[in-house]
């Protein structure tokens, strides 16, 4: 399947969602390299992390820009995390092809963004394989606690309450997660 395009025949905007250390940004570099799909690049207050590119994550903005950002209008998706602030523009989203985005993101997103309909893709795992992942990435424990409790209440909603199209687990090999990931570009195409 490399080098697919099948959604795009369907207009859909995938969205990535999971808590933290999921495989939300292996899913990315998977969509975005094998099956040269677009993600959305949003912006963030946060500070970037080790490997991490300006433009190619996230844009990096400080707080008096994302105000300015928001004040002006024209944000399709928003969400606050701790102390930072994640957001997408309309034109971000209308030339792109997937999002990492957070439940409060996708509620935001279904509000005010009508211009492609969404696919919902939530990625899981094991707690503790995703507190390994957070670590080895460069986070420390008290770092994955801080953010696993910021978002706790806000998956368990989503998750109970069954908002999204397709949910799949990754406490496995690499290469059956990206199986998955083909299967669902396949099976999306094929409704």
């Amino acid at each position: 399947m490399k080098g697919t395009l099948l959604h795009k025949k369907m207009n859909k905007l995938i969205c990535l969602v999971g808590e933290t250390a999921r495989g939300k940004d292996t899913a990315a570099r998977y969509l975005q390299e094998i099956h040269q799909l677009k993600p959305v690049i949003s912006y963030t207050t946060r500070p970037k992390r080790k490997k991490e590119i300006d433009g190619r994550e996230h844009h990096f903005i400080n707080k008096a820009k994302a105000k300015e950002m928001l004040d002006a209008g024209g944000i399709c998706a928003y969400t606050k995390i701790g102390d930072y602030q994640y957001f997408a523009t309309k034109d971000e989203l209308n030339n792109a092809d997937f999002y990492i985005i957070d439940p409060n993101g996708i509620e935001y997103l279904k509000q005010v963004y009508d211009n492609k309909d969404l696919f919902i893709i939530y990625i899981t795992c094991d707690k503790t394989l995703a507190e390994a992942r957070y670590i080895s990435r460069g986070g420390s424990y008290s770092e994955y606690i801080d953010r696993a409790s910021a978002e706790e209440q806000q998956f368990y909603r989503f998750s109970h309450d069954f908002k999204y199209d397709i949910k799949i687990e990754n406490n496995n090999t690499l290469e059956g997660f990206y199986r998955k990931l083909d299967f669902i570009l396949l099976m999306d195409c094929l409704k």
